[in-house]
Order: C-alpha cells, then structure tokens, then sequence
C-alpha cells in the first residue's frame, strides 16, 4: 500500500494534510526569505529547508588552492 492509499484510509486524513500544506507554506515563505538574502556577495545554499551561509574564503586558502591550479595544470593538459 503506497503512502497516498494510507492516508486516504486514515481517520484524520484532513489533519495529516492540512499540516503537510503548513509545512510546505512554511518551506515556501523560507525559499522567499533565502532567495531575498541570497546574492553574488553571499556564500549561501538552501539545505533541508534551512539557510545555510558558509565562511568566506581566506586569502590562504585561495593562494593555496590557485598554486595547486598552477601546478596540476600542465599535467591535466597532456591527459587531454
């Protein structure tokens, strides 16, 4: 019996899916919100219905991650 037959069969039904629509009105209003604060500037991402912001990346790390580029470069070209 698929989850559908199962709460077409249960007593408070109307219940179970009058709080599935607030669930999915409450996601919705928090999509708005993350699309509101999002912007090129903003590190972000939407996960599991949550507003998740992530670090900025440090100068270090970015002069670390461009010098490995640099060298992994020339042997990602003779495998192509």
């Amino acid at each position: 019996m698929d989850i559908l037959e199962k709460l077409r069969k249960a007593p408070d039904a109307i219940k179970i899916w009058e709080a599935f629509q607030q669930e999915l009105e409450a996601e919705k209003a928090k999509r708005e919100e993350y699309y509101n604060l999002v912007h090129e500037d903003v590190s972000a991402g939407f996960i599991n219905g949550q507003i998740v912001f992530h670090s900025p990346v440090k100068s270090q790390h970015w002069n670390a991650s461009v010098n490995l580029i640099g060298l992994l470069q020339p042997f990602i070209k003779k495998i192509n």
